[in-house]
């Protein structure tokens, strides 16, 4: 039996003055939402986080299950209280409309999931999303663009994994031990709460091709997350029946 979902849009307020450390906090009051399953383990609840442009607007949304409206709208308000959050219609339709001109993709990170991408604290006066935002508002009122960030709850032992690669030392041919190189960036990882993640991008414009450009430009834009001493973001395209089933969860 499928869960109820509930959607909501969030309208920031041009006078709000949040900093990025708002979203860090919503984030984090997220880590913890897992439940018990078969008294054995614990699973997480699945937010999804989107970016949509559709009509030259951007709009932002939170989807998840209906249980869990209360607390997330709250924990919304907590960080960004000068926004408006309303409960709206599933916006997907605005993006599949007609399949034939629609493009997927999704990003995958470069290299193991310890390493990090560059985080908010390296972008100073910068917003990380500001590469993102430019290319979705050169979009024409045809093109129709959603970004989604899936984010599924996951225990700690990710971390602890990353601690033990942190202290794991190896020897050289004199038999010399050597502290792990990259100790450095994984504990700036791990010092984070985690979740498993995947970032979806859909695309649907006047042609095929039209959508491609511009699922390659949307891809492009995340350049400015990479890390050159760790992590990155990469395209990766879908082969036909990952398309489809990509399709069918969106």
């Amino acid at each position: 039996m499928e869960k109820e979902i509930v959607i909501l849009e969030i309208k920031t307020s041009r006078t709000g003055e949040e900093t990025t450390e708002a979203m860090v906090q919503f984030l984090a009051s997220l880590t913890n939402l897992r439940q018990r399953f078969m008294l054995l383990w614990r699973v997480g609840h699945p937010i999804s986080l989107e970016i949509a442009m559709f009509n030259q607007t951007i709009h932002f949304y939170v989807t998840c299950p209906a249980s869990l409206r209360t607390f997330v709208e709250g924990q919304l308000t907590a960080a960004y209280p000068k926004s408006l959050i309303v409960p709206t219609k599933d916006f997907m339709h605005e993006v599949l409309v007609g399949h034939n001109t629609l493009a997927t993709g999704q990003m995958k990170l470069s290299n193991t999931y310890l390493y990090p991408i560059k985080v908010y604290s390296e972008f100073k006066d910068i917003d990380p999303l500001a590469s993102l935002l430019s290319a979705l508002s050169k979009a024409q009122p045809n093109d129709r663009i959603v970004i989604q960030y899936l984010l599924n709850p996951v225990s700690s032992s990710w971390q602890s994994t990353g601690e033990h690669m942190m202290n794991k030392k190896s020897k050289d041919s004199a038999g010399v031990e050597h502290a792990n190189p990259h100790s450095k960036i994984i504990g700036q990882k791990i010092a984070f709460h985690g979740f498993k993640t995947a970032i979806r991008i859909a695309v649907n414009s006047s042609s095929y091709e039209r959508s491609k450009t511009l699922l390659y430009e949307t891809a492009n834009s995340y350049s400015s997350l990479n890390n050159p001493g760790g992590n990155g973001l990469v395209f990766k395209k879908l082969i036909l029946w990952q398309k489809g089933r990509f399709i069918k969860v969106l």
